[in-house]
């Protein structure tokens, strides 16, 4: 379910950033609003139709809206004060009949109050950059918006940004002394400015590219989150994104990066895209620098991972120019042309103790992707070539598959038992739909253990609660996501002047869906019958971390027949999974970083004297280095191929599966998951 996660970003937060800061004025004219009215009907008519939730839209509604959309609009505080909130205090208990009434005064109030606090923040920092810059303020700067209020007038405002500023001073400072340590300290610190100064710059110019369809897409949708976390207004662009998560598609580099020492490092060139066409690019390489073809360079340091990603993205030809620095510190430039990227899709493998000589394979699927050769297709492919390889068992890794085609998760559920339930469904009109596998016939009846975490989530989790009902396998890992909901895409059209106009669809929860016995891992998930420590544990994760989240629920439920008896096994299993997991370093170091990662979720507060900032940044990394070990290479097992695989494989098939042999080799999740296997072969 991450494509959800992604897209609300995007509505929700990104777009909501960036409508809302966008330095002209917002207020709809007639033509505007009128489309906004109709597509605001047509939405309320679509939702009073087809949403399993009845939404009561009244004042201590309103209450809660003003506050969420508030929120929404300036999540980091930096632009509305408390005088500005005072002055829109008169539509809290208003904008109930304001929707009602397809009316958007306070839509058009709020924002012209917000493009007014961005107008004076736009002032406000390059009034700062000009100034002498004070290295050593006194003082600390509190990073998370939860722990403070909103300014309470202009001159707090200014105060506030003031802070802010220093803080990116601070970090470009640092990332400058660690790129070019021969420059003079002067010239450090006017690269830092220069640095910060055309940072925000680009900052407040992408304020004005959102259109006013993009701004009011985040009204919508603060309304919309009230129905539930997965109901969304979704504009035709986003619609797309959508799609291509589905068909496991995208238009990019072809790189995976995460933020490292303040620059974008490349974890993963993605097997197939144009960074591995180009046969220039490894892994470990940091992008210093991005242009477009005639563009000058922009320097990434300091910058977050949604910033770059935002500079890398581009239509499918276009050329963009990275400045790399490899590995070795050799610098390089290197021309790509963006192009469609495949993701991965089903990918086998084999496990083999060298002591036991026990063989096991093990499956990994990123998403129950749909088309012809879909999830489903691969799966029973895959299932074949594991009966010829006569492994023992299976390990099913469902790790952040985040869902998709629930008619693809239920065939999958199929091949594991003869016949029986494989989803329940409820609607608000109190239908209740059973679907069942009938064919009497089963593809692999081998022992099986599902992998899971936090990010496993609805047809994972429809799979996993499903394989318990049934007996059929061990789950081990984290508590899953928490999605229990059916969706349904709605296309919305509006007729204005004689002329159809398409607004994008709209993304209702219809209903819920429930395991074969009546469980629906609706909010809390599903439970593992064997769980792993994991780094984040300490903070909420899943649907149930979000406000308005459906609530959990269940059918009558039902006893579902059992072939294999795995209960009478499983204390036995649970205990040596424990006490391998207290003896294991590796498993030592993830419970070291939860309590590191649980610390620094509270330390919220950053320095805003330079000496005092560089020691906080060092400090940060040097704790973070002993983590890699997490990942080493484990010698008492080895991975490779299963079977003939590697003889029928195209070379970028060749090449995925020895990535993906790379990254299982130093994995402890599918370690512990292949000694379980061992002890479930034993006991069995």
């Amino acid at each position: 379910m991450k494509y959800q996660l992604i897209i609300l970003s995007v509505i929700i937060t990104a777009l909501c950033c960036h409508f809302a800061q966008k330095a002209v004025s917002p207020i709809l004219n007639n033509e505007a609003e009128k489309e906004a009215t109709l597509l605001l009907q047509e939405m309320q008519a679509t939702l009073k139709d087809n949403h399993f939730k009845t939404l009561t839209i009244d004042d201590a509604f309103s209450q809660q809206l003003f506050e969420h959309y508030l929120q929404k609009i300036d999540p980091k505080k930096l632009f509305l004060t408390q005088e500005m909130i005072s002055d829109l205090a008169i539509f809290k208990d208003k904008i109930d009949d304001e929707l009602k009434a397809a009316n958007f005064d306070f839509y058009q109030q709020s924002q012209t109050k917000l493009q007014a606090g961005i107008q004076k923040a736009n002032q406000y920092y390059k009034n700062i950059l000009d100034a002498p810059i004070d290295w050593d303020m006194e003082g600390t700067f509190e990073t998370n918006p939860k722990q403070k209020n909103y300014a309470t007038n202009d001159q707090a405002l200014q105060e506030r940004w003031r802070k802010k500023v220093q803080v990116q001073l601070l970090e470009a400072l640092f990332i400058a002394e660690q790129s070019h340590p021969n420059l003079e300290p002067d010239q450090q610190k006017q690269q830092a400015i220069d640095k910060v100064k055309w940072l925000l710059d680009k900052e407040f110019k992408q304020y004005t590219k959102a259109s006013h369809k993009e701004r009011l897409a985040t009204y919508i949708n603060s309304y919309l989150q009230f129905y539930d976390f997965q109901t969304a207004y979704l504009l035709p662009k986003e619609k797309k994104a959508w799609d291509d998560v589905h068909t496991r598609s995208f238009v990019g580099i072809g790189a995976r990066l995460k933020i490292v020492n303040n620059y974008p490092k490349i974890e993963e060139v993605i097997i197939g895209g144009p960074a591995w066409k180009s046969q220039s690019i490894t892994a470990g390489s940091s992008i210093l620098k991005v242009a477009e073809m005639n563009d000058l360079a922009v320097d990434l340091g300091g910058m977050d991972l949604k910033q770059v990603i935002q500079l890398l993205k581009g239509k499918r030809g276009s050329t963009v120019n990275l400045v790399l620095q490899t590995p070795n510190h050799l610098i390089d430039t290197i021309a790509l042309v963006r192009d469609k990227v495949e993701m991965d899709v089903a990918m086998t493998l084999s496990l083999e103790d060298e002591q036991s000589k026990h063989k096991m394979a093990y499956l990994r699927l990123p998403r129950f992707y749909g088309g012809e050769e879909g999830a489903a297709a691969h799966v029973l492919e895959a299932l074949e070539k594991i009966k010829a390889a006569n492994t023992e068992g299976l390990i099913l890794d469902l790790r952040n598959n985040r869902g998709g085609s629930a008619s693809h998760a239920r065939e999958i559920i199929g091949y594991f038992i003869d016949k029986g339930v494989t989803m329940q469904s409820s609607f608000a009109d109190g239908q209740v739909i059973v679907l069942e596998d009938e064919d009497g016939l089963i593809e692999y009846d081998g022992e099986l253990i599902v992998l899971v975490n936090e990010d496993s989530s609805s047809a994972s989790e429809l799979f996993a609660g499903n394989m318990q009902d049934y007996g059929r396998a061990i789950i081990v890992g984290q508590q899953t996501f928490g999605k229990g909901t059916r969706q349904r895409f709605f296309p919305l059209e509006i007729t204005l002047d004689s002329v159809v106009q398409n607004m994008g669809e709209l993304k209702l929860s219809v209903g819920q869906f429930y395991t074969a016995s009546g469980r629906s891992p609706q909010y809390n998930g599903i439970t593992p019958d064997i769980t792993l420590p994991h780094a984040y544990a300490f903070r909420p994760s899943g649907e149930r971390a979000f406000p308005n989240a459906i609530p959990p629920s269940q059918l009558s439920l039902q006893d579902v027949p059992q072939k294999k008896q795995l209960n009478q096994y499983l204390s036995k299993l649970q205990t040596a999974s424990q006490e391998r997991v207290a003896d294991s370093e590796r498993f030592q170091l993830i419970q070291a970083k939860k309590e590191l990662l649980a610390k620094r979720h509270k330390e919220t507060l950053v320095p805003l004297q330079y000496d005092a900032y560089k020691q906080y940044q060092q400090a940060k990394s040097l704790a973070d280095a002993r983590f890699e070990a997490i990942f080493d290479p484990i010698a008492t097992f080895k991975v490779g191929s299963l079977g003939a695989d590697s003889l029928t494989m195209d070379s970028i098939g060749l090449q995925k599966q020895q990535r993906w042999m790379k990254k299982i080799q130093g994995d402890p999740y599918v370690e512990e998951c292949f000694w379980i296997m061992e002890d479930l072969l034993r006991l069995g």
